[in-house]
């Protein structure tokens, strides 16, 4: 039956189709779970960034009041206010500077009167004693009368430094001047800011500013060297992560970096100050993440589909294998009881030609099987006995297909016999 023979090409398309599916819907899943593990991954990141440049911060304000309620160093600070151009004292002040207020990322310390005015550093070669931010940070610290953190600056050689000023109370608790502890930003913080927590050729941590009407870059990029303090964008430009995160936006963002590629971040702030944490990674790079995934997905697919296929393909042959035994068997079953039927058989074809015979069929007629396949050319249309005793009739094929005629030729084969077989050949068309 056709349906029979079609229904494993069925089975195999209903199964290709499955594959196909269930791979596609795979694929979308698998693209949505990667894309959360980006974001859940950077968005880690920007708080544990966010918390350590916090912790950095709470430890040296703690450090820098420390220095500042130490009872040598506040005698000593009265003894510089007291005669600011003794150099013993001067040379006093300093050594103790050297030595009770050290630091790893330390440039200098500097003293400030509480007019604003500098006094002594501990590195007399500081080119940049009272910069702009310095000052600020000064007057800032002296109205609060607690620390303040500078704003980052440029210091010599290219350097980027940024001061922590912290005042020094009298006996009466009022501030009698400032302590300013300058720290270089590349030996730690930087180092603490770009550094990854997982492998990635494109990810990066951005500390960034708001300054007027412009976002401000405050750390050296990965991708762009030399552009800290001088890679600027205005906040119009609000496809930019940095952007955004000054502007108030939190969490995930997906938009263009300061190199025009598409990123996925995420923006954090860092509590206590006016920065900000940009983490972000190139969407180019999760994407060939899911199309490995994807490549993986549909050469599973196509493996599966293939197998099928052969199963499909085995099967259909196997079946085609077992029909023909079958016909072959029914054949030779049917040909073994027309050989040992009482009655003629022929087969013809549509032209009138003998095809097969039996050997019934040859016993009444008088001819072999060979005589009649290989020599006879028409089969008769209509015999009329001139005894009456019967008719026999045969009719040619009217269709494409071989059809075959079972007469009783025995009445035939007796009223004619083998010495009459000749005289009636042109009846017969032998």
């Amino acid at each position: 039956m056709p349906s029979a023979r079609l229904l494993p090409v069925a089975v195999f398309v209903l199964f290709a189709v499955i594959l196909v599916s269930l791979g596609t819907w795979y694929y979308h899943v698998d693209k949505q779970e990667i894309t959360r593990e980006k974001h859940e991954i950077l968005a880690a990141i920007g708080k544990l960034k966010s918390q350590q440049v916090q912790q950095w911060q709470k430890e040296r304000v703690a450090e820098a009041e420390r220095a500042a309620n130490d009872a040598q160093i506040r005698a000593a600070v009265g003894r510089v206010l007291s005669a600011p151009e003794n150099p013993n004292i001067r040379a006093a002040l300093r050594a103790i500077f050297q030595e009770e207020i050290p630091g790893q990322d330390r440039a200098s310390t500097l003293l400030f009167d509480a007019g604003g005015n500098f006094l002594i550093s501990s590195d007399e070669a500081d080119g940049t004693l009272a910069s702009a931010p310095t000052l600020k940070a000064v007057r800032e610290a002296l109205a609060s009368r607690h620390s303040a953190f500078s704003d980052f600056y440029h210091g010599p050689g290219g350097s980027v430094l940024l001061d922590l000023a912290t005042p020094v109370n009298d006996e009466a608790g009022r501030p009698q001047a400032v302590l300013v502890l300058r720290h270089d930003a590349s030996v730690f913080l930087y180092p603490l800011i770009q550094s990854r927590p997982f492998p990635s050729l494109t990810a990066e941590t951005l500390l960034v500013q708001r300054d007027g009407d412009e976002v401000v870059y405050l750390n050296d990029l990965r991708h762009r060297a030399g552009t800290a303090l001088s890679l600027r964008y205005p906040l119009t430009e609000t496809t930019i992560p940095a952007v955004q995160a000054v502007l108030g936006k939190r969490g995930v963002f997906n938009g263009k970096d300061y190199r025009g590629v598409e990123v996925i971040s995420n923006l954090q702030p860092v509590p206590g100050s006016p920065w900000f944490f940009v983490a972000k990674v190139d969407a180019e790079e999760v994407l060939a993440e899911v199309r490995f995934h994807s490549a993986v997905i549909c050469l599973v697919v196509g493996l599966l589909i293939l197998l099928a296929a052969g199963l499909v393909m085995l099967i259909y042959r196997k079946r085609q294998a077992d029909t023909l035994k079958k016909l072959v068997r029914s054949e030779q079953r049917n040909r073994n009881i027309l050989q040992a039927a009482m009655d003629g058989f022929c087969v013809l074809d549509t032209r009138g030609r003998i095809q097969d015979v039996n050997a019934s069929f040859c016993r009444m007629t008088g001819f072999s099987s060979q005589e009649l396949l290989a020599g006879v050319s028409y089969i008769w249309t209509l015999i009329t006995l001139e005894w009456s005793v019967s008719r026999i009739y045969c009719r040619a094929f009217e269709s494409d297909t071989p059809q075959a005629y079972t007469g009783n030729f025995s009445l035939m084969a007796a009223m004619l016999g083998p010495a009459k077989k000749l005289k009636y050949t042109s009846s017969l068309g032998w």
